[in-house]
């Protein structure tokens, strides 16, 4: 019965409307082929009736020019990444990349170390809304599939964010070292002239820092230097000289709730004398360095 009247259907095409264009022939004869389909998955039997329903309007109305662009926005409409719907978590992803890259350039990426998984948690649920939110607007039903991929976006932005972020603030902390270098050279000339180092900042005043380079250098107090850690992660550059050693440490990381106690350094050190990537520990019993 079904394949009777295809047959019959498929005559008047070849006759009273050979002007259509192909691809609208190419939707009929999916809808002609797929009864089967269309009885055991709803939403395919949905956009398909609902482009026939479309063609048929508009053939009855003598719309023949205006069925090409009809079919081709419902039919693109059935896809996540055609119809448009990605333009809202892409928006969400975006400003949340670029909150992850800020906050590193400003030497906070240690709250984004400890907060990436609530964070991302949060990306995932604002991008969702958003879909969803613009689904709506342009009558686009999310499927299982399409959070799934949304999600894998997140995802990839949360990473990938961070990880430009945390290489972003390590090459810009990169330029302070040239600087340190300067603090280096004077240190070991002072060692070679008077067989110790200096323990006073009366040395510093020789040096052509930037204006802008705030150097911190603690206090020097029975034979020890004693300094703050707050002090040392807001400042450029930290000299810690004692008469037989000294470290230079250029924090990547500034001191925060996050971080006060553990925050990575570039370290230069008089027994080791090269710059490495590491990390400070601190606590109210002792402080260490590890290499990152």
């Amino acid at each position: 019965m079904w394949c009777d009247k295809v047959d019959i259907i498929r005559g008047k095409l070849a006759t009273t409307y050979q002007s259509l264009e192909p691809f609208i022939t190419e939707e009929l004869e999916h809808y002609f082929s797929d009864p089967d389909i269309r009885l055991k998955d709803s939403e395919y039997d949905k956009r398909q009736t609902q482009i026939i329903l479309s063609l048929i309007s508009d053939l009855e109305s003598g719309r023949i020019d205006e069925i090409a662009s009809k079919i081709r926005d419902i039919r693109n409409s059935g896809s996540l990444w055609t119809s448009g719907l990605l333009r809202a978590p892409f928006v969400v992803c975006f400003c949340f990349a670029i909150l992850q890259v800020i906050a590193f350039m400003y030497g906070y990426g240690s709250w984004m170390k400890y907060a990436s998984i609530p964070a991302t948690i949060c990306l995932v649920l604002v991008a969702l809304g958003a879909a969803c939110s613009y689904g709506n607007r342009i009558k686009y039903l999310i499927d299982f599939k399409d959070v799934l991929i949304i999600i894998l976006l997140c995802l990839l932005v949360s990473v990938v964010s961070y990880e430009i972020g945390w290489y972003t603030r390590l090459f810009y902390r990169l330029s302070l070292l040239s600087s340190a270098n300067q603090i280096v050279e004077v240190l070991d000339k002072y060692k070679k002239d008077h067989g110790s180092y200096p323990v006073n900042s009366q040395y510093i005043s020789s040096l052509s820092l930037p204006k802008n380079i705030h150097v911190y250098q603690g206090e020097f107090s029975k034979g020890e230097v004693e300094w703050d850690v707050f002090e040392l992660g807001d400042s450029d550059i930290t000299v810690l000289v004692e008469p037989t050693q000294y470290g230079i440490y250029v924090p990547v990381e500034k001191t925060s709730l996050m971080s006060f106690s553990n925050f990575a350094v570039y370290r230069y050190f008089s027994g080791d004398p090269k710059w490495v990537l590491g990390k400070l520990h601190w606590s109210i019993a002792n402080a260490y360095w590890t290499e990152k």
